[in-house]
């Protein structure tokens, strides 16, 4: 019998913290094949980032894993691995793509020279081809202009970019297992499925070595899955190699999880029209010019937008559409005045917005809310849920404390958190938690426009569902006009009246 890739047994972690105990995996036990793509798959906060943690045994000290839990990698029990045979393991037979590439990449480093950093540890790399190494891997990332990315700071390319960059690292490193955390979270349809198509393509070059793609997205597990682990609640609920959709599971939380997935596909309804409140005329925009890469001989002065109309209505929620790289997060930085806009460019409710932010900055922001689409970034690292929120608050009109603490616990329930996670730090939060926290943020401070650059991307489908029953609630009774960027087309079509597709700087109206 073949030995598998990855087998975990009886895999049991919980975490201690200040007095806390919590559960986050109860007695899982998995395979990797090799040869094979295997999903783990779950809703947010299931476990599933704690046992790729496990996988690389880099759990925090307040993990507590019991004793007769076993993580084996080929024949090595990786939770009682040496340093130094651990550390081995990472390098020549381990490889991760994580599900937030900007903390996972150096930030002083070009991402070319990233790659070239995980080629050289290939001993039959020679040094001085490695840069055309790494653009060659770019290119097969499909990711266009790979002299540019090449030459490119991570901060410098869009969310869905760097993930692909991830992906060339992971795959240029040629490893045995690679653990693909929510790969698809941060770009569009289109790049999803060029990188389906790399991920089989690995496979079948490699067939020694598999996959383990840990997501919230059950349409994976019939794309793309030879075999599908399903978690809830820290526990294996369901498992198999059939089509999701029509999969007969006994547990309840199966039959929720695969309703959210077929529910998703459904159109929304009609959100009542009101009148104009945003105005985008005229608008094209350019970063600064400079010089990307040595390899490239000149400099790249391409408009990010190019001559951008759009008239958004008071109280409608509006998809945004389009491919990594396409200028969504620069128009939504625009809007919301974290880039500063041509003159009489941009127009809140018939004045430019250049003028509002002149007026005053802190009515504006507090008037056009803008959630990133990186969570785990735009999060103080140690403070509470309760003082974020509080501080928020206390900028506002709120000033007593009861009165505070109870818009807290509303804010929190808002968002379909419980009312403990006000005692909660940043580490203490799953991805799809992070975001949500980020969601409640904004809606402290009341505002008139909702920009959601990606936020729900980090979150399964039934939280997503939730999350857009929240928004247009928020549409219709509060009449919050919401911008909601996001490369997953099924979930615009559910939420939004509208949607813009965004190709190559210019906007067009998708039907």
């Amino acid at each position: 019998m073949i030995k598998p890739l990855l087998e975990i047994r009886n895999l049991s972690i919980e975490y201690h913290n200040r007095g806390e105990e919590y559960v986050a995996v109860k007695n899982v036990s998995i395979q990797v094949l090799r040869n094979t793509i295997t999903l783990l798959m779950g809703e947010t906060g299931s476990g599933k980032s704690t046992i790729s943690k496990a996988i690389f045994n880099l759990l925090p000290n307040h993990a507590q894993v019991s004793a007769n839990s076993k993580v084996y990698l080929g024949d090595v029990d990786v939770l009682q691995a040496e340093v130094d045979l651990m550390r081995n393991l990472r390098r020549e037979r381990l490889a991760i793509i994580p599900q937030n590439p900007l903390l996972a990449t150096n930030p002083t480093m070009r991402c070319g020279q990233q790659i070239e950093e995980v080629l050289r540890l290939q001993k039959n790399k020679n040094r001085s081809i490695a840069p055309l190494g790494a653009i060659d891997w770019l290119e097969h990332m499909g990711l266009e202009q790979a002299d540019q990315i090449y030459g490119a700071y991570p901060h410098e390319i869009s969310l869905g970019q760097l993930q692909r960059v991830c992906c060339a690292m992971a795959m240029a490193s040629q490893p045995q297992l690679i653990i693909a955390d929510e790969p698809f979270s941060s770009i569009d349809q289109e790049s999803q499925d060029l990188l389906i198509d790399r991920f089989r393509l690995f496979i079948q070059q490699n067939e020694n070595a598999g996959i383990l793609m840990i997501t919230h997205d059950l349409a994976l597990a019939d794309d793309l899955a030879d075999y599908w682990y399903l978690l809830h609640a820290g526990g294996l609920i369901s498992q198999g190699n059939d089509d999701l959709a029509g999969h007969q599971g006994d547990h309840i939380a199966v039959k929720n999880l695969i309703h959210s997935y077929i529910t998703m596909k459904d159109k929304a309804s009609e959100i009542t029209t009101k009148d104009e409140i945003l105005r985008v005329q005229n608008l094209s925009y350019q970063y600064e010019s400079r010089k990307k890469s040595l390899l490239a001989r000149k400099s790249y002065d391409e408009l990010i937008l190019k001559d951008v109309n759009l008239h958004i209505d008071k109280g409608k929620m509006y998809g945004i559409v389009g491919n990594s790289g396409s200028g969504k997060s620069t128009l939504m930085k625009l809007v919301s005045g974290l880039l500063i806009a041509p003159v009489d460019s941009i127009f809140l409710e018939g004045i430019d917005i250049r003028e509002l932010i002149l007026r005053d900055e802190r009515a504006f922001f507090s008037k056009v809310q803008y959630i990133m689409q990186d969570a785990a970034t735009a999060l103080p690292p140690r403070q509470r849920v309760r003082k974020v929120l509080k501080d928020v608050l206390k900028s506002s009109s709120y000033k007593h404390n009861d009165e505070i603490k109870e818009r807290i616990t509303q804010l929190l329930a808002d968002v379909k958190l419980p009312a403990q996670m006000a005692t909660k730090e940043r580490s203490q939060l799953s991805g799809g938690e992070k975001q949500r926290v980020c969601i409640a943020r904004a809606l402290a401070k009341q505002p008139g426009i909702l920009i959601l650059d990606e936020s729900l991307s980090a979150l399964d489908k039934r939280v997503q569902l939730d999350i857009v029953t929240l928004l247009k609630d928020l549409c219709t009774h509060r009449e919050i006009t919401i911008l909601l960027v996001s490369h997953d087309l099924h979930l615009v079509r559910h939420a939004c009246h509208h949607i813009l597709s965004l190709d190559k700087g210019q906007v067009h109206p998708l039907k």
